[in-house]
């Protein structure tokens, strides 16, 4: 259900069926988020639509796709599943938040779901010095818990520097 999306043939049968044979719909056909919500759970691609969008919003790609921003602010929907947060609540705070320099090694904090397993997203923290050449950081497995939200976590991550070296962080969602 997260890979192969219902076609839009698919979609079509099910209006036809619905239409002239049977008067009922295939719900895992119009929303195949359904699927992660009733056989997978927490935290899980479908799990995380249903609680951001209601289905009316989930027919609708211009706020529910992932290159969507319902909250303009910055972040696409894509990259809010992987850090697990609200779409609809616009980030005011740095990604990588808490910077702590000491002495030759800085130590980055950032939010992301506390498995990525079922979202079918990759999350990649990369760093550069030069902002052209990119190059990944393993993500470490050790997480702590954020507030009130159980299936998001903070992953921190330290980085040894010499003197006078400057770099720079980004943090990259995909499929």
């Amino acid at each position: 259900n997260r890979r192969f999306l219902p076609t839009a043939k698919e979609r079509a049968v099910n209006r036809r069926i619905y239409d002239v044979y049977q008067f009922n719909r295939n719900p895992y056909i119009d929303f195949p988020e359904f699927v992660d919500a009733v056989w997978v759970g927490h935290p899980s691609w479908g799990d995380w639509r249903l609680t951001h969008f209601t289905l009316d919003e989930l027919l609708d790609e211009q706020l529910s796709s992932d290159a969507a921003d319902p909250d303009s602010d910055g972040l696409s929907n894509l990259l809010e599943m992987a850090l697990y947060s609200d779409p609809r609540s616009a980030e005011t705070e740095p990604l990588i938040g808490t910077v702590h320099p000491d002495g030759n090694s800085v130590t980055l904090s950032f939010p992301s779901a506390e498995s990525l397993d079922n979202l079918n997203v990759t999350l990649v923290l990369e760093f550069s010095e030069d902002l052209e050449t990119w190059t990944e950081i393993p993500l470490p497995s050790a997480t702590t818990q954020v507030g009130d939200n159980p299936f998001q976590r903070i992953r921190q991550v330290t980085r040894t520097m010499q003197s006078g070296e400057r770099e720079f962080y980004r943090l990259r969602a995909f499929r």
